[in-house]
Protein backbone atom coordinates (compact mmCIF):
# COMPACT_ATOMS: atom_id res chain seq x y z
CA UNK A 1 0.00 0.00 0.00
CA UNK A 2 1.14 3.77 -0.39
CA UNK A 3 1.53 6.23 1.95
CA UNK A 4 -1.54 8.13 1.95
CA UNK A 5 0.64 11.56 3.59
CA UNK A 6 2.44 11.46 -0.06
CA UNK A 7 -0.87 13.16 -1.31
CA UNK A 8 -2.61 12.76 -4.99
CA UNK A 9 -0.19 12.97 -7.86
CA UNK A 10 -0.57 15.98 -10.04
CA UNK A 11 1.12 15.25 -13.09
CA UNK A 12 -1.91 14.64 -15.87
CA UNK A 13 -0.74 13.12 -19.25
CA UNK A 14 -2.08 15.32 -22.19
CA UNK A 15 -5.70 14.12 -22.91
CA UNK A 16 -7.96 15.26 -25.83
CA UNK A 17 -10.55 17.64 -25.86
CA UNK A 18 -13.80 15.84 -23.83
CA UNK A 19 -17.13 15.69 -25.16
CA UNK A 20 -18.56 18.69 -22.81
CA UNK A 21 -15.98 20.76 -23.75
CA UNK A 22 -17.90 23.62 -25.54
CA UNK A 23 -21.15 22.59 -24.23
CA UNK A 24 -20.68 24.48 -20.62
CA UNK A 25 -23.38 27.52 -21.01
CA UNK A 26 -25.61 24.62 -22.09
CA UNK A 27 -24.85 22.60 -19.69
CA UNK A 28 -25.36 24.84 -16.80
CA UNK A 29 -28.68 26.16 -17.57
CA UNK A 30 -29.39 22.20 -17.99
CA UNK A 31 -27.83 22.00 -14.25
CA UNK A 32 -29.70 24.22 -12.94
CA UNK A 33 -33.15 23.11 -13.32
CA UNK A 34 -34.85 21.96 -9.64
CA UNK A 35 -34.84 18.75 -10.80
CA UNK A 36 -31.21 18.41 -11.15
CA UNK A 37 -30.78 20.46 -7.91
CA UNK A 38 -32.88 18.12 -5.99
CA UNK A 39 -30.84 15.50 -7.25
CA UNK A 40 -27.64 16.57 -6.34
CA UNK A 41 -29.21 17.58 -2.96
CA UNK A 42 -30.91 13.85 -2.05
CA UNK A 43 -26.92 12.34 -3.39
CA UNK A 44 -24.98 14.54 -0.35
CA UNK A 45 -27.21 14.03 2.21
CA UNK A 46 -26.65 10.14 1.43
CA UNK A 47 -23.16 10.66 1.72
CA UNK A 48 -23.66 12.66 5.05
CA UNK A 49 -21.14 14.34 7.14
CA UNK A 50 -17.39 13.91 7.71
CA UNK A 51 -14.30 15.25 8.68
CA UNK A 52 -11.85 13.65 5.92
CA UNK A 53 -10.79 13.85 2.01
CA UNK A 54 -13.36 13.23 -0.45
CA UNK A 55 -13.19 12.52 -4.34
CA UNK A 56 -16.25 14.30 -6.80
CA UNK A 57 -15.83 12.06 -9.31
CA UNK A 58 -16.92 13.79 -12.45
CA UNK A 59 -17.69 17.18 -10.68
CA UNK A 60 -18.75 18.97 -14.00
CA UNK A 61 -19.14 22.39 -13.34
CA UNK A 62 -19.07 21.47 -9.77
CA UNK A 63 -22.45 22.58 -8.38
CA UNK A 64 -22.00 19.81 -5.80
CA UNK A 65 -18.73 21.07 -4.30
CA UNK A 66 -20.02 23.08 -1.65
CA UNK A 67 -22.84 20.81 -0.52
CA UNK A 68 -19.79 18.13 -0.06
CA UNK A 69 -17.18 21.13 1.78
CA UNK A 70 -20.78 22.37 3.76
CA UNK A 71 -21.00 18.39 4.99
CA UNK A 72 -17.62 19.03 6.77
CA UNK A 73 -15.44 16.93 4.03
CA UNK A 74 -11.85 18.33 1.95
CA UNK A 75 -13.40 17.68 -1.65
CA UNK A 76 -11.13 17.13 -4.52
CA UNK A 77 -13.03 17.31 -7.53
CA UNK A 78 -12.38 15.79 -10.85
CA UNK A 79 -13.29 16.01 -14.42
CA UNK A 80 -11.90 15.34 -17.74
CA UNK A 81 -13.34 18.55 -19.85
CA UNK A 82 -10.91 21.53 -18.99
CA UNK A 83 -14.13 23.84 -19.65
CA UNK A 84 -16.55 22.16 -17.18
CA UNK A 85 -13.93 22.70 -14.99
CA UNK A 86 -13.36 26.40 -15.24
CA UNK A 87 -16.64 26.98 -14.38
CA UNK A 88 -16.25 24.68 -11.44
CA UNK A 89 -13.78 26.99 -9.93
CA UNK A 90 -16.15 29.44 -9.19
CA UNK A 91 -17.81 27.01 -7.46
CA UNK A 92 -14.94 25.18 -5.41
CA UNK A 93 -13.37 28.70 -3.97
CA UNK A 94 -11.57 28.22 -1.18
CA UNK A 95 -13.48 24.74 -0.30
CA UNK A 96 -12.54 22.58 -3.07
CA UNK A 97 -9.41 21.20 -5.07
CA UNK A 98 -9.88 20.48 -8.67
CA UNK A 99 -7.97 18.20 -10.79
CA UNK A 100 -8.28 17.59 -14.36
CA UNK A 101 -8.10 13.76 -14.64
CA UNK A 102 -9.87 10.77 -16.68
CA UNK A 103 -12.25 8.40 -14.42
CA UNK A 104 -10.72 5.45 -15.82
CA UNK A 105 -7.21 6.53 -14.64
CA UNK A 106 -7.63 8.68 -11.82
CA UNK A 107 -4.00 10.38 -10.71
CA UNK A 108 -4.16 9.64 -6.96
CA UNK A 109 -2.24 6.84 -4.87
CA UNK A 110 -4.16 3.46 -3.50
CA UNK A 111 -6.35 4.46 -0.43
CA UNK A 112 -6.22 8.27 -0.52
CA UNK A 113 -9.62 9.06 -0.01
CA UNK A 114 -12.47 8.61 2.91
CA UNK A 115 -15.18 9.29 1.01
CA UNK A 116 -16.14 9.80 -2.57
CA UNK A 117 -19.59 10.52 -4.60
CA UNK A 118 -20.35 10.58 -8.22
CA UNK A 119 -23.34 12.42 -9.82
CA UNK A 120 -25.19 11.95 -13.18
CA UNK A 121 -21.91 10.19 -14.83
CA UNK A 122 -22.19 6.61 -15.60
CA UNK A 123 -23.61 7.42 -19.00
CA UNK A 124 -20.85 9.85 -19.70
CA UNK A 125 -17.94 6.83 -18.81
CA UNK A 126 -16.56 5.46 -21.92
CA UNK A 127 -16.49 2.03 -19.60
CA UNK A 128 -18.55 2.74 -16.49
CA UNK A 129 -16.71 -0.33 -14.86
CA UNK A 130 -12.80 0.82 -15.37
CA UNK A 131 -14.12 4.18 -13.38
CA UNK A 132 -15.36 1.98 -10.44
CA UNK A 133 -12.50 -0.17 -10.15
CA UNK A 134 -10.37 3.15 -10.15
CA UNK A 135 -12.93 4.59 -7.18
CA UNK A 136 -12.57 1.62 -5.00
CA UNK A 137 -8.82 1.66 -5.68
CA UNK A 138 -8.30 5.13 -4.15
CA UNK A 139 -10.78 4.37 -0.83
CA UNK A 140 -9.88 3.67 2.34
CA UNK A 141 -11.31 0.31 3.20
CA UNK A 142 -14.99 0.85 4.84
CA UNK A 143 -15.37 3.97 2.57
CA UNK A 144 -18.60 5.04 1.25
CA UNK A 145 -19.23 5.22 -2.12
CA UNK A 146 -22.45 7.13 -2.94
CA UNK A 147 -23.65 7.35 -7.32
CA UNK A 148 -26.45 9.42 -8.47
CA UNK A 149 -27.81 8.57 -12.23
CA UNK A 150 -30.58 8.82 -14.67
CA UNK A 151 -32.24 5.71 -14.10
CA UNK A 152 -31.43 2.75 -16.45
CA UNK A 153 -34.80 1.93 -16.84
CA UNK A 154 -36.47 4.30 -16.70
CA UNK A 155 -34.47 7.14 -18.10
CA UNK A 156 -32.78 5.54 -20.96
CA UNK A 157 -32.74 6.66 -24.37
CA UNK A 158 -35.28 4.44 -25.41
CA UNK A 159 -37.87 5.87 -23.08
CA UNK A 160 -40.18 8.91 -24.46
CA UNK A 161 -41.84 10.80 -21.87
CA UNK A 162 -44.51 12.37 -22.17
CA UNK A 163 -46.49 14.92 -19.71
CA UNK A 164 -50.49 14.28 -18.94
CA UNK A 165 -51.63 17.23 -20.75
CA UNK A 166 -49.88 15.49 -23.93
CA UNK A 167 -51.64 12.06 -23.93
CA UNK A 168 -54.04 11.47 -20.91
CA UNK A 169 -52.15 9.61 -17.94
CA UNK A 170 -49.23 8.98 -20.67
CA UNK A 171 -45.97 9.06 -18.26
CA UNK A 172 -43.61 6.95 -20.69
CA UNK A 173 -43.23 5.11 -23.79
CA UNK A 174 -40.74 2.35 -24.04
CA UNK A 175 -39.40 1.41 -26.86
CA UNK A 176 -37.19 -1.37 -27.88
CA UNK A 177 -33.65 -1.25 -27.13
CA UNK A 178 -33.32 -1.73 -23.71
CA UNK A 179 -30.57 -4.24 -24.01
CA UNK A 180 -28.85 -3.01 -26.70
CA UNK A 181 -26.22 -1.49 -24.12
CA UNK A 182 -23.62 1.19 -25.57
CA UNK A 183 -23.28 4.77 -26.88
CA UNK A 184 -26.69 6.25 -28.08
CA UNK A 185 -27.27 9.38 -30.29
CA UNK A 186 -28.96 11.91 -31.61
CA UNK A 187 -29.28 13.93 -34.64
CA UNK A 188 -28.32 17.06 -33.93
CA UNK A 189 -30.51 19.01 -35.76
CA UNK A 190 -33.60 17.56 -34.23
CA UNK A 191 -33.27 18.70 -30.42
CA UNK A 192 -30.52 20.98 -29.76
CA UNK A 193 -31.45 21.07 -26.62
CA UNK A 194 -31.04 17.55 -25.62
CA UNK A 195 -27.99 15.76 -24.48
CA UNK A 196 -28.06 13.24 -26.74
CA UNK A 197 -27.92 15.35 -29.62
CA UNK A 198 -24.99 17.34 -27.99
CA UNK A 199 -22.90 14.25 -26.22
CA UNK A 200 -24.47 10.82 -26.67
CA UNK A 201 -25.24 9.36 -23.70
CA UNK A 202 -24.05 5.17 -23.05
CA UNK A 203 -26.64 3.27 -22.17
CA UNK A 204 -26.26 0.16 -19.59
CA UNK A 205 -28.82 -1.55 -18.33
CA UNK A 206 -29.81 -2.44 -14.97
CA UNK A 207 -27.88 -5.52 -14.44
CA UNK A 208 -25.27 -4.29 -16.16
CA UNK A 209 -25.17 -0.97 -13.79
CA UNK A 210 -25.36 -2.99 -10.57
CA UNK A 211 -23.03 -5.55 -11.52
CA UNK A 212 -19.99 -3.16 -12.07
CA UNK A 213 -20.74 -2.31 -8.26
CA UNK A 214 -20.14 -5.60 -7.51
CA UNK A 215 -17.52 -6.37 -9.52
CA UNK A 216 -15.24 -3.73 -8.78
CA UNK A 217 -15.07 -4.91 -5.14
CA UNK A 218 -18.13 -2.77 -4.00
CA UNK A 219 -20.60 -3.98 -1.25
CA UNK A 220 -24.25 -2.30 -1.91
CA UNK A 221 -26.06 -0.94 0.95
CA UNK A 222 -28.59 0.87 -0.25
CA UNK A 223 -30.64 1.44 -3.42
CA UNK A 224 -33.01 4.73 -3.56
CA UNK A 225 -35.65 6.08 -6.60
CA UNK A 226 -35.34 10.00 -5.57
CA UNK A 227 -37.66 12.28 -6.38
CA UNK A 228 -41.55 11.95 -7.16
CA UNK A 229 -41.58 11.21 -10.95
CA UNK A 230 -43.35 8.03 -11.47
CA UNK A 231 -41.52 6.56 -13.32
CA UNK A 232 -38.25 7.58 -11.51
CA UNK A 233 -35.90 9.49 -13.51
CA UNK A 234 -32.89 8.90 -10.78
CA UNK A 235 -31.28 5.87 -9.39
CA UNK A 236 -29.08 6.06 -6.06
CA UNK A 237 -26.40 4.14 -4.87
CA UNK A 238 -24.84 3.22 -1.41
CA UNK A 239 -22.14 1.04 -2.11
CA UNK A 240 -18.78 0.54 0.78
CA UNK A 241 -15.56 -0.61 -0.09
CA UNK A 242 -14.83 -3.86 1.93
CA UNK A 243 -12.24 -4.13 4.64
Amino acid sequence: MQNREAGCRRTITAMSVARYDGQTEWYESFALNAAMTAARAFAVALLGPGSGRCLDLGCGTGRALPLIAESGWEVIGTDVSADQLKVAEEHAGKVAQLVRAEAHALPFVDREFDAAISILTHTDFDDLSAALVEAFRVLQPGSRFVYLGVHPCFANPFVARAAAADIDDAVALIRPGYRAAGWQFMPSERAATQIRARVGINHVPLSDFLNAFVSAGFSIARLEEPGTDDPPVFLAVVAFRAL
